[in-house]
Parts: structure tokens; sequence; C-alpha cells
């Protein structure tokens, strides 16, 4: 079986989040999402002046990246794309936006958990429209029934991250092809081995259980104009830019896995041989780590085969060069590697480094955290004004890294790309480079890596498709 060709996939979401009050209550979208919805730019319509003309009431044209009620849940809509980094670029806009119409309101913030419980009284008081569930409903490609509860009974609302794939004008074979139920039938149950078994690994919520109760569960679609949405997935990959580009590359992965398969190389039939689809649903329905890790090693050997060439590497979160790193990222909780789920948090601490892929994040941070775990090195991290560097080291680290040194308490997701460097003492350094300023960590005496002097503009910038 040759290496998998990765054709071009447009791919698009529309996640959820929750309101609450100064109390930490959960109120309804309806309290600050406007009925024709919040966007990032108010200037779909201008007049003949160019002054943009706001219609209120009247909603957004979908391709403009925008904000709007779904129920209890606030949603955006981000525009679909073919590139992991645009995508990125525009949720993180959209996030921003979202940030900002809460902190305008100076009543309330915004609540990335999963699943939440809204009060009875508050959801009454609601409008009728958003009492219900916003989405309309979904199908399943094993038969299953899906949300049979009454919504005005049922308090519980979840937060999904759905993901939406899409013609991309470039081949119109694929084009025909992701508006053809039977092959999306194909493609959701790759999806689930692929996208929803791995997502299995990385959110551990246990409150996925009962939101798949009635929601998110394996096989879960919808058709589309314009192709198909992949209903099973949470919110919580919006915890991390990371996490977006790994699913939405993966995405890309099962789509091409059904559609580049050929009688010489069929990726697809290879793959389905490898799992038994009743534990791939069991892993996903029961939000099952044990189950789903067994599942993914079951597929390991076709991982091995089908993504193993590192030229595909722009295109590929997931390959066979970087399986240990993902091995380890997900023996840890999501907090170790992404801190809280504070949304102001997430949105001006974790995608402001939106243009870095999943791939990058294994192979800079993750191995980072693997060396050490090993007991290969063991960095510690230190305050520089305390330190007992001499006046030499701290003057070159200074001057030469020329940014603000920043060293206690970073937690792992905000470090973005790492160089050794040799202090003048001849110690040697990690430099950590996150936006402008630089993170300093003194390695040991003993020397595992080769090094030389960098400057700042010599440090590593990577940047994902």
């Amino acid at each position: 079986m040759k290496p998998l060709q990765q054709n071009r996939v447009n791919f698009g979401s529309d996640p959820e989040f929750f309101l609450q009050d100064e109390k930490g209550k959960i109120v309804g979208s309806e309290r600050l999402v406007p009925v024709e919805g919040l966007a990032m730019e108010r200037t779909y319509k201008k007049d003949e002046r160019g002054n943009t003309i706001y219609e209120k009431g009247n909603p957004f044209p979908i391709d403009i990246p925008h904000i709007v009620r779904d129920g209890v849940q606030i949603e955006i809509h981000p525009k679909a794309n073919t590139c992991r980094q645009s995508f990125n670029g525009n949720l993180y806009g959209l996030m921003r936006t979202l940030l900002f119409a809460a902190r305008e309101s100076k009543k309330y913030t915004i609540n990335t958990k999963t699943l939440i419980k809204i009060d009875k009284k508050e959801l009454m008081s609601l409008d009728k429209s958003s009492r219900q569930f916003g989405c309309k409903p979904s199908y399943n490609i094993y038969g299953e029934k899906t949300i049979t509860v009454n919504p005005e009974v049922y308090r519980f609302r979840s937060a999904g991250g759905h993901i939406h794939v899409g013609k991309t004008g470039y081949d119109s074979k694929f084009d025909n092809a992701l508006i053809t139920q039977t092959e999306v039938f194909k493609i959701i149950a790759i999806m689930d081995i692929l996208v929803g078994n791995t997502c299995v690994l990385i959110d551990k919520d246990k409150n996925q259980i009962e939101r798949r109760k009635n929601y998110g569960r394996a096989g879960e679609y919808r058709m589309t104009s314009y192709g198909f949405e992949y209903r099973t997935l949470s919110n919580f990959w919006l915890r991390s830019p990371y996490l977006s580009s790994l699913v939405m590359g993966l995405t890309r992965t099962a789509v091409n896995v059904v559609l580049n398969s050929t009688k010489e190389d069929n990726y697809e039939e290879e793959l389905l041989k490898l799992v038994n689809m009743k534990d791939i649903e069991k892993a996903i329905n029961t939000n099952d780590y044990k189950l789903a890790l067994h599942n993914f090693k079951k597929i390991k050997p076709w991982i091995k085969q089908a993504l193993p060439n590192p030229t595909c590497k722009e295109y590929l979160p997931l390959y066979a060069d970087n399986l240990k790193e993902f091995e380890h990222f997900i023996t840890k909780p999501i907090e170790y590697w992404f801190g809280n789920d504070n949304f102001e948090r997430i949105v001006n601490k974790e995608w402001d480094i939106y243009t870095r892929g999943f791939e990058t994040f294994l192979s800079q941070i993750v191995a980072s955290d693997l060396l050490t775990k090993q007991g290969k090195r063991d960095e510690k991290r230190i305050n520089l004004k305390d330190s007992k560097l001499n006046s030499k080291d701290k003057k070159y680290l200074t001057k030469e890294i020329n940014g603000i040194i920043k060293v206690i308490n970073q937690p792992l997701g905000e470090i973005t790309s790492n160089t050794h460097i040799i202090l003048p003492s001849n110690k040697e350094a990690l430099v950590h480079y996150q936006n402008s300023e630089s993170i300093v960590e003194i390695l040991p005496k003993k020397r595992i890596f080769k090094t030389k002097k960098v400057k700042t503009d010599e440090l590593p910038s990577t940047v994902n498709n």
C-alpha cells in the first residue's frame, strides 16, 4: 500500500458555547446575541458612498463569519477553508468577537463546558424557539434514533463541535462524491475510526457520557447542499488551535481514505479490516478511553503504511513518525497541555498562536515533555533574577535573545517553539520562543543536544497547512 494522497478538502464547523451571568448561572443566548446575529465585520452591504448598511433583523449571509443563537447555546459560524491555518484564523476572529461582546455587556461571560443543566425558571423565561433544541434532526449511519426527549422537560444542553465537509471546486470527482449519500456513509464510518475514536482519547470529560445518551453519538450526520456534517464531536477542540488542527487534519485524511481508495491501494478496506466497528461505536458512545485506546492500537500498522511519508507532514497532523509523541500526549489530561477552560484565557493565551499545527505541537512541546519524563533531560525552570547565572550569562540572554525572560509556571501549551544555545559560561540553555517573549530553561551539565548560539530572528517559525 503506497502512501495516501492528500487531496484538498473544504472543512468548516459550527461550534457552540454557553452564556453565564455574574453569578455563574447559565442563561439563554438571546440575552447577548441579537436575532440577526453578530459578525466580525458588518460590511456585507454598502451604499453608493461605500458606507456600511446594517439592517437590523436581517441575518448575515453564510459567507460572512458570524455568531448566532442556537436554542440556549451560542453558535459561531467560521468560513470554511481547505487550509487549517486559515480556518483557525477565522475561528480566532469569531472567538475574539464573542469575547468582546460579552465584555461590553458587563453582565455576561462565556462558558466553554461541553454539558450544562439550565435552571427551569430561566429556560421557561426564554423565547419558545430558544427553549427547543436548536438543530435540525440528525441521522445515523448505524440506524440509531437521536434526541427522543422533550426539550422543555430535559434541561441538559450540550455544546457541539460539529465538522462540516463540502465541495472545493478543485476536483469534480471529489465534489460529486461529497453529496452522494452512499459515499458519505463510507466517509462517516472512517471518520468514526480516525476522528471520533481518536477524540475519545483526548476528551476524557465524563459529561460526554450523559451528552451522548441523546446527542453526538457515533455515526451521527446530516446531509447538506454542499456536502455533509459530522455531528459526533463536542466543542472540546476549541480549547486550543492545536486541537482544531488535529481534528480538521484527521477529517481531511478520512475523506481521502475513501475517495482515493483503488483496487490496488484500498485504504478504506484495509482500515476496516483492522477494527470491529461495534467497538468503535461503543468507545465513542460511552466515552470509553480504554476501549478507544484498544481500537487505536489496532490501526497503528495502517497509519505506518498509509501515512509514513515525511514530505507530507504539512498535510498530516498524525503520521508514522509522531505516533510515539501522540501516545504520550493522550496519557495526560487536557488541562495539563492547555490549561483551564476559562474562555478569556483560551482566547488570549491559546488562540493567539493559531498559525501552529498539531504536528508542530507534538514535535516540540510533547517531544520535550516526553524527554523529561524519560529522564533524558532534567530541566529546571528558574527566575533569572534569583539564579546563580553570572552577569555575562544574564547579559547574553537579555541581549542576544532580545526578549522578556519569563520562566516560572509557564503552561506547556503556551510554548510554541524551542531552540538550544550555549551560554558564555558554557552552560546549556533551552529557549522557548512565545510571541515576543523568551522562556529560558537551564539544562543539566551533561549535554544532550547539539547546540549553537542563535539570535531571536533565527528562532524557527513553523506554518502548517
